[in-house]
């Protein structure tokens, strides 16, 4: 095992620029997945602080031209609270 530790030491130091493509593309690699894991993570902890977290639903609204959908926006108007509230 010793033997084994020192061969590779000395391959690395001979073969420096590989050694260190290999290291930056481990590390970045890493970097990125733990950013990604992060991301995940928050977006799946919206609104979980609400005891019915799992009752809300976020209204959107789409804005169409014919069968072409233009803009999609999650903005809504206050007329729109009493007619969901009666259509559901």
């Amino acid at each position: 095992m010793k033997y084994d530790i020192r061969t590779s030491f000395r391959y690395m130091r001979r073969e420096a620029g590989y050694t260190a493509i290999n290291i930056l593309g481990l590390a970045l690699g890493l970097a990125i997945s733990l950013m990604i894991i992060q991301y995940v993570r928050y977006e799946f902890s919206y609104e979980s602080y609400n005891p019915n977290a799992d009752r809300m639903v976020r209204v959107t609204m789409d804005y169409m031209d014919g069968e072409t959908l233009i803009e999609q926006d999650c903005e809504t108007y206050p007329p729109l609270g009493p007619r969901i509230k009666d259509e559901f």
